[in-house]
């Protein structure tokens, strides 16, 4: 099995790396690591931000399909953020990209109305 992920010192040099898949951690090339030190910051290509309804008692989740501004080559790395800071989760709120990545559903399980921010970082592997 493959070591993906290397935290630690390497010879006393601090190392902070994530691989692709079937690529050692620690020896790959750069072109091999999603994830290493010195790398610049990810920043989203994409902020997208919807009101959801509460969710009825009992009822499915309150949905809202948002168009992104493009469509993606590759299922899009996402992260979400409530403006009251709930937790996402499959038992709060959650969001699945559409076929062909150019449209995202945002789900709303709790029973009351949230404002949901979805930061959309382009193919991360």
């Amino acid at each position: 099995m493959t070591r993906r992920v290397f935290i630690g010192n390497d010879n006393g040099a601090f190392r902070f790396r994530v691989s692709m898949p079937s690529h050692d951690a620690l020896t790959a090339a750069d072109q091999h690591l999603t994830i290493k030190e010195g790398m610049r910051p990810l920043t989203p290509k994409e902020v997208v931000t919807a009101w959801l309804a509460a969710r009825s008692s009992g009822g499915p989740p309150s949905t809202v399909m948002i168009n992104t501004a493009k469509d993606y080559g590759l299922p899009p790395f996402i992260v979400l953020k409530a403006t009251d800071n709930t937790i996402p989760g499959e038992k709060t709120f959650y969001a699945r990209f559409e076929p062909y990545y150019d449209r995202l559903r945002l789900y709303n399980m709790l029973g009351r109305p949230l404002t949901i921010s979805a930061f959309i970082f382009d193919e991360v592997i």
